[in-house]
């Protein structure tokens, strides 16, 4: 992992998070997360690299509401932030969290990063880790990457 965040300059610190092995799932920041697609879609990405940021650079236990709450609010700001954390436990969102997850295990998703790309002609292909990514440029056509990765 350290190789492929030094390859991609990815902000990575060897070790796990705080309390890991982990006291409480992922499943309220998958939560969080679907809400924003729902609610808030062009701050998404904004939000998933906040999250991965203090999950995986900074340690810290974004599985738990007193540490994921703060990013949501800085990220998204007051009002939407707060529609975003109310919303993340409605049933509207758990049923979409719940297919989304049922959707990826039927297209064959054997675990994450699970990675369902789309080219322009509308061809749809899945690839299976953080490895792959050279796999993926290349199948959207995008500009061919140079490195080890491929």
């Amino acid at each position: 992992m350290a190789r492929w965040c030094s390859e991609y300059n990815i902000p990575w610190k060897q070790g796990f998070p705080e309390n890991y092995p982990f006291k409480a799932t992922t499943l309220k920041v998958q939560r969080i997360l679907t809400a924003c697609m729902l609610e808030s879609p062009s701050r998404h990405a904004d939000l998933v690299a906040a999250l991965y940021h203090a999950f995986w650079a900074e340690k810290k236990s974004v599985q738990l509401p007193e540490v994921h709450a703060p990013i949501v609010l800085a990220v998204l700001g007051q009002v939407v932030g707060t529609r975003v954390i109310e919303r993340s436990a409605s049933e509207e969102v758990k049923a979409r969290l719940k297919q989304n997850t049922e959707d990826a295990v039927a297209s064959g998703a054997p675990g994450a990063p699970w990675i369902k790309a789309v080219d322009v002609t509308g061809r749809e292909e899945c690839f299976f880790g953080f490895d792959h990514l050279g796999q993926v440029a290349k199948f959207l056509g995008l500009e061919k990457l140079n490195g080890p990765h491929l």
